[in-house]
């Protein structure tokens, strides 16, 4: 059998040269990022402006929390939040914002920086169908810029350590006082 140790070793070489690791295709990002644990306690800051809005009515059975016009769904009543598969131990409030046409800029913070990001997508991105890092759009400070013309609506939410606990948001806006915004993300009650 002079031909077998040939096979064997042609074998071997390809095994090696092919890596072999049972995986035919090379990791996701979500994957290989799904071990590493983002920060909350960022300081960064994020400016939306009316090019990475979107179109969208607010769904008033989601009890918005109305200031000025400005509409916060879900941030008005206690919500339900999900487990963020590819973020190990995050959980995320979806809530949409919604300035009317000719709104002045608002800018939102969260006052909880440790267990509580603000993430807020440009609209693009949010509405492509395809897979994103929401952990990369976490920020302590969110400005939401209006349309002089339309409504627009912005894609995003709260990024929580936690699946259900209070926090609190300051809304700023220019010329006018900033307003705390307590809110209860888990279907909890906030006193």
């Amino acid at each position: 059998m002079p031909g077998k140790p040939i096979a064997i070793l042609t074998f071997a070489l390809l095994l090696a040269l092919c890596g072999c690791t049972g995986k035919s295709e090379p990791p996701r990002a979500s994957e290989s990022k799904a071990a590493a644990r983002p920060s909350l306690s960022t300081s960064r800051q994020s400016s939306l402006s009316c090019n990475d809005g979107g179109l969208a009515t607010p769904d008033t059975s989601a009890k918005p929390l109305t200031i000025d016009g400005v509409v916060f769904e879900r941030l008005g009543a206690s919500e339900s939040t999900f487990k963020l598969p590819q973020l190990d131990g995050f959980y995320f409030l979806k809530s949409p914002v919604y300035l009317p046409a000719g709104a002045a800029a608002i800018t939102l913070e969260t006052l909880n920086p440790e267990e509580a990001g603000l993430a807020w997508v440009p609209a693009a991105v949010w509405t492509a169908g395809r897979d994103f890092e929401i952990s990369d759009y976490a920020a302590a400070k969110v400005t939401f810029q209006g349309c002089p013309d339309k409504a627009v609506a912005y894609f995003g939410g709260l990024l929580l350590t936690k699946p259900a606990f209070c926090t609190a948001l300051r809304l700023g806006r220019e010329g006018l006082s900033d307003v705390t915004i307590s809110t209860a993300a888990g279907q909890i009650k906030c006193g």
